[in-house]
């Protein structure tokens, strides 16, 4: 929970002098990226023309959920923040990917809402935050998502983090490849509709039960731990040859 914590304030201050945030939005010459088109935020009415030109690689966009949920693509390079209602479940409470809301590459979302993954959601490269206080999951899924590698592939440029305190819910497609869930709770990661699903890369912190319904194979992608990954220690569950 510290870690989400810490996590969370570090990508939410406004400047990149964070070594969280300057890690990153940096590639492997340690150059920053190139910001995205903010054509879409002008006309949601999250920045005015002058804002846009003026953004910069790790600032942070205040986005209400209307705007959140008016916008095809977050452009890469920023952090974005949405508000929700502190109380019930409904609409006011969560924020919703799907095939035409709110994809994203290379881009930090931070949120106290609930967040639904529906159908053709794309989140790429990325890193998700939500510290939405809930004794329901916080994060669930539909069947048909790229969360992680979209080739299925191994591509460590490409891995998504998602960070909540409240339980999270997915199918097993959700976690295909190069996906990391830190999780102040407990993981469910229920059956899709693949019988014998692979995961290669997926990497699991979690302060609760952590559990795989489904006939689930686990492959390494046989690199080192990404930055965003808390410190621990590892318990290693080696099965014996049948």
């Amino acid at each position: 929970g510290d870690f989400i914590s810490e996590t969370y304030a570090d990508f939410a201050g406004e400047l990149i002098n964070s070594e969280t945030k300057r890690e990153f939005f940096s590639d492997a010459d340690n150059n920053l990226n190139s910001l995205g088109d903010l054509e879409e935020l002008v006309d949601a009415g999250a920045l005015s023309i002058d804002e846009a030109e003026s953004r910069s690689i790790g600032d942070v966009v205040l986005l209400t959920q209307a705007q959140f949920h008016d916008i095809e693509k977050l452009p890469s390079g920023l952090v974005y923040t949405v508000d929700c209602s502190d109380s019930g479940n409904g609409p006011s409470t969560r924020i919703t990917f799907d095939g035409s809301t709110a994809k994203m590459d290379h881009s930090v979302l931070l949120t106290d809402c609930n967040i639904e993954f529906d159908d053709e959601a794309s989140v790429v490269g990325s890193v998700v935050i939500t510290d939405r206080v809930s004794s329901n999951p916080a994060i669930t899924a539909g069947q048909n998502t790229i969360i992680g590698d979209p080739s299925n592939g191994c591509k460590e440029e490409e891995r998504s983090t998602i960070m909540t305190v409240a339980p999270i819910s997915v199918p097993s497609e959700f976690v295909m490849s190069n996906v990391t869930l830190i999780v102040d709770n407990s993981v469910n990661i229920a059956s899709g509709t693949s019988s014998n699903p692979t995961s290669k890369g997926l990497a699991v912190y979690a302060t609760d039960t952590i559990n795989v319904a489904s006939q689930h194979t686990f492959k390494s992608c046989g690199q080192k731990s990404a930055f965003l990954t808390p410190q621990g220690k590892y318990l290693r569950l080696v099965l014996p040859p049948s």
